[in-house]
């Protein structure tokens, strides 16, 4: 698999500029973001119509870079395709225990069994306070579906790599070894994305196998019926 930005700098081209020509740098290879902090220059006060006026300054001091999010996506799918050894184990795994697990039991029982598995494995990498209550064709508020939730939980996984500037230096100089065992066992930031991945995988088999979710029903009904979304996930302890 080939990268735009995998090695796209030079490391001793880039450590001979100094902060400015080295942001400069960055900035002209579309590698970095900016941003302006706020400052008020006076805490705001109401004017004779009871209306506040807020004045802010945008100036160069204020100014924040971050690395792109072009970037945080590639450096992701590059984490993905390095460590590939780390995905696809476990929903072997699962599929084998729980195939085992089910084995002569009806398939509403089956059925059952798997959403318990589904919603554990959901809120494993996913808190209640991630999922938005919407509106459904009916008008009733409900919980958006799971994975809704989980895309923007991914998008979330991804833009934290922003902040990951050693992760996303080495990948710009093109320095492969720098992403080594340790590295996975140690970064939180990595451990979360291959939790998210392999746990994704899971509930993908799951909704492949049960049709628990489908984009052209926003009911939930099979949630309502088997789990009756509770404030606190407490029927999804598999017995």
């Amino acid at each position: 698999m080939t990268y735009k930005y995998f090695g796209i700098i030079n490391e001793n081209e880039i450590l001979s500029l100094d902060k400015d020509k080295r942001i400069s740098f960055l900035l002209s290879k579309g590698l970095l973001s900016t941003s302006h902090r706020i400052v008020f220059n006076h805490l705001p006060e109401p004017d004779l119509q009871g209306k506040i006026e807020v004045v802010m300054e945008l100036s160069k001091e204020n100014m924040e870079y971050t690395f792109s999010k072009d970037i945080a996506y590639e450096v992701y799918k590059f984490l993905l395709q390095h460590y590939k050894l780390y995905l696809n184990g476990d929903v072997v795994l699962f599929q084998r225990e729980f195939e085992s697990e089910t084995y002569g039991l009806s398939d509403e029982k089956k059925r059952e069994r798997g959403l318990k598995y589904f919603n554990n494995y959901f809120y494993e990498i996913c808190d209640k306070e991630d999922q938005n209550i919407i509106l459904n064709e009916n008008k009733e508020k409900i919980l958006e579906l799971r994975f809704d939730t989980l895309s923007k939980k991914k998008n979330h996984l991804v833009r934290s790599l922003v902040y990951e500037i050693e992760i996303i230096s080495q990948f710009l100089i093109g320095n492969e070894t720098y992403y080594n065992k340790e590295l996975f066992e140690h970064n939180k930031l990595i451990k979360d994305i291959f939790l998210f991945e392999n746990n994704f995988q899971i509930l993908q088999y799951l909704n492949n196998t049960f049709k628990f979710e489908k984009k052209d029903n926003q009911s939930n009904e099979i949630y309502k019926r088997y789990c009756k979304l509770p404030q606190k996930p407490n029927c999804l302890k598999v017995e």
